[in-house]
């Protein structure tokens, strides 16, 4: 995943990853840096079929925006959907 995320960013791509992120693996992802984190089950009450759970989905944007913070810290930080982030690093963007 590692290769593939460089592979793409040397391209002048943006990449996403998805399926199945759970909050607990977050930081472990973030650190390969992606572009965009895509959740749907691990930011639901009850998985991917459940409702949006406001605190799961509070504490997946305060995850992105302080590793945002802490790899590029003149940038604000972006938790929140549809926002972008411009800047010499790569910063992910929580969907």
């Amino acid at each position: 995943v590692r290769d593939l995320i460089a592979e793409t960013h040397r391209r002048g791509l943006r990449i996403a990853l998805a399926g199945s992120l759970r909050l607990a693996e977050a930081p472990r992802l973030l650190e390969l840096r992606p572009d965009f984190l895509a959740v749907r089950g691990g930011a639901c009450r009850g998985g991917r079929t459940g409702s949006l759970d406001p605190d799961l989905c509070a504490r997946w944007a305060d995850l992105v925006g302080n590793h945002n913070a802490e790899i590029n810290p003149t940038e604000s930080k972006t938790p929140a959907s549809g926002e972008t982030a411009t800047g010499g690093e790569t910063l992910a963007t929580f969907l």
